[in-house]
């Protein structure tokens, strides 16, 4: 009598990452109900991946991205992918370990807005922290999203705080008139996975323009002057 879950295979690892996936197969007898599980290292599943099938026997298998049934990566760990048949006769499961790395994408920040006015204030120093090693593409784009400049391409930068300058001239080293723009950076780590975030930058070109009112030129101390 063949056994009812047989030929089981699954991959030890998986790099969570949000790419990648483990593919689990095996054989099973017919006229039973398949369910396909992962389950944490204190029991709890976390992911189903073939819920209350019908089966009528055969190979089957399934695909598990790394992912919780809450959509978030997994976190790394020891787990299980579980396959169990039961039937009217009852339930048999087969089980196959497998280690999970996580692997997360940069955090990057940036400010929201900024304002700017070369006239006033040269340069530009726009603050991006990233939590990682990454490589960093920066670029300033228009209200149309049409690249003005490129700052930095797949330059290698450290984890922390570095600024990002920029003067309001274009690839060409002409001035931008005034506007709305952005400053879209993007950050690549060594896995491949990258984060993208921008910056609003207000640019106004003009000077700021002080008026001073002079008071009156003399001054008596007669109780009907005022300065």
């Amino acid at each position: 009598t063949p056994a009812p879950i047989s030929n089981m295979k699954a991959p030890s690892s998986l790099a969570a990452n949000g790419k990648g996936s483990a593919t689990v197969t095996f054989n099973a007898v017919k006229n039973t109900t398949l369910n396909v599980t992962v389950v944490n290292a204190r029991g709890k599943v976390v992911r189903s991946l073939v819920n209350n099938k019908r089966w009528a026997g055969g190979k089957g298998s399934a695909k598990w991205d790394g992912k919780l049934t809450n959509g978030s990566l997994a976190p790394t760990g020891q787990y299980k992918i579980v396959v169990s048949l039961s039937s009217s006769k009852g339930k048999v499961t087969a089980s196959k370990n497998i280690t999970v790395q996580s692997v997360t994408p940069p955090v990057v920040t940036v400010p929201a807005s900024m304002y700017f006015s070369p006239p006033v204030k040269g340069k530009l120093n726009v603050p991006v922290r990233h939590n990682k090693k990454v490589k960093v593409t920066a670029k300033i784009v228009d209200s149309k999203n049409k690249t003005v400049r490129t700052i930095m391409t797949g330059s290698s930068t450290a984890a922390g705080l570095q600024n990002i300058p920029w003067t309001g001239l274009d690839g060409r080293g002409k001035k931008v008139a005034d506007g709305t723009y952005r400053l879209v950076v993007t950050a690549v780590d060594s896995a491949g996975l990258s984060k993208t975030v921008s910056t609003k930058i207000y640019l106004d070109t003009k000077k700021p323009e002080a008026k001073v009112s002079a008071g009156p030129a003399v001054f008596k101390a007669d109780g009907k002057n005022k300065s």
